[in-house]
């Protein structure tokens, strides 16, 4: 019985994998970021701080492993983009773009939980 539920826990784990928490995360021109997310259920929300000075907020929606929000700068930049959690939970990649279709790539990010 042990055995079987810890490939129950471990089951469940996996399926609750989520992008709470805080992460580094790098743009594909190199600048590095610190990202805060907050996940209740679906909806994820969160704040950036980019070492080259920039700083925002995004919301989205998880569906599956697939977060897709909208990002807004303190500059004024705003846009959309996706990232897809790893099946761990512990890193993800995306993209992000300067328009309206998060499936739309401009650029790039990767994240590791910190």
């Amino acid at each position: 019985k042990p055995s079987g539920n810890e490939g129950a826990g471990q089951k469940k784990t996996t399926q609750q994998a989520t992008f709470n928490g805080n992460w580094n995360v790098t743009g594909d021109d190199g600048t590095g970021y610190s990202m805060k997310m907050t996940q209740k259920g679906a909806p994820v929300s969160g704040s950036f701080s980019g070492d080259d000075g920039s700083k925002g907020t995004f919301n989205g929606k998880l569906k599956g492993n697939v977060l897709r929000f909208t990002w807004k700068q303190a500059d004024g930049y705003s846009g959309s983009g996706k990232f897809a959690l790893a099946a761990d939970g512990g890193s993800f990649d995306g993209s992000y773009n300067f328009g309206k279709n998060p499936d739309q790539v401009e650029g790039s990010w990767s994240g590791r939980r910190r």
